[in-house]
């Protein structure tokens, strides 16, 4: 059972997780596919985008906690703390921004697989948060390359905005006019 205040961030990060899910739900490969333009993201590439950084935050704050338990600093959970808080870089929710290398998405990639992933990549982060759920999420800290340090819970907090961001982005997507609407 997680403390309330990581159950918070797990419960919206799946709340975001459904909405992305069932703004794609039905679509076939080839409107996963359809791009409005060439310097624009497909629906699948969207995807893509999300299931790898969400996978790179878990890697990067699980890589973070042992290398601060491994150097003995881990505090224990703290028992007053019912929220933790982050504040989005921009009130803005389409966050126009670089995307970092490692988070680029790979065109044509199975929209199928795509479910799958956001779906497993849920799974992998409860993990994450049952392992913080030991510990005082704020003595952990890695940087972001755009955002800079944010400790443990707000990467989480922080992948929940980002799905909101791109969430907008598909809702985009799927309105545009020449979206391709029947297969």
């Amino acid at each position: 059972m997680l403390p309330r205040a990581l159950k918070e961030i797990g419960d919206g990060l799946e709340r975001r997780r459904a909405q992305v899910l069932g703004e794609i739900q039905g679509l076939s490969q080839r409107q996963a596919d359809w791009k409005p333009g060439a310097d624009e993201w497909s629906v699948g590439e969207v995807l893509h985008h999300l299931v790898v950084a969400e996978g790179i935050a878990g890697k990067i704050v699980s890589v973070t906690v042992k290398r601060t338990a491994d150097a003995g600093s881990l505090l224990p959970y703290p028992s007053d703390v019912h929220a933790f808080s982050w504040q989005p870089p921009s009130p803005d929710d389409r966050w126009l921004v670089r995307v970092p290398e490692p988070a680029a998405p790979t065109y044509g990639q199975p929209i199928d697989g795509l479910r799958e992933g956001m779906t497993k990549q849920g799974a992998l982060t409860e993990q994450v948060l049952q392992r913080l759920a030991d510990l005082d999420p704020r003595a952990v800290s890695a940087v972001h390359p755009l955002i800079g340090a944010m400790n443990a819970a707000q990467w989480y907090i922080f992948c929940e905005y980002h799905m909101h961001v791109h969430l907008r982005q598909l809702r985009d997507l799927t309105a545009d006019r020449r979206f391709p609407r029947h297969e």
